[in-house]
């Protein structure tokens, strides 16, 4: 599975976390993209960047909500 949350570092030291669920209209909150943030927030808090910078990739949204049918099994 590709990576739900694309981590990158400004040139001036913000990190950059993008949502992006690849193969979907919108970001949903799923066990993938839970796990990816907190390695992600653990990384940061071992290694703080200037600052964090969270978007998305998804035109004209952010994140939906949690991925119902991930809820439903």
């Amino acid at each position: 599975m590709a990576d739900p949350i694309v981590e990158e570092t400004a040139p001036d030291g913000i990190a950059v976390w993008r949502f992006d669920l690849p193969g979907e209209k919108v970001n949903t909150l799923g066990r993938g993209v839970l796990e990816r943030l907190d390695q992600l927030i653990r990384k940061a808090q071992a290694d703080p960047p200037k600052g964090i910078l969270i978007t998305s990739a998804k035109e004209g949204n952010f994140i939906a909500g949690a991925d119902l049918e991930e809820m439903r099994a």
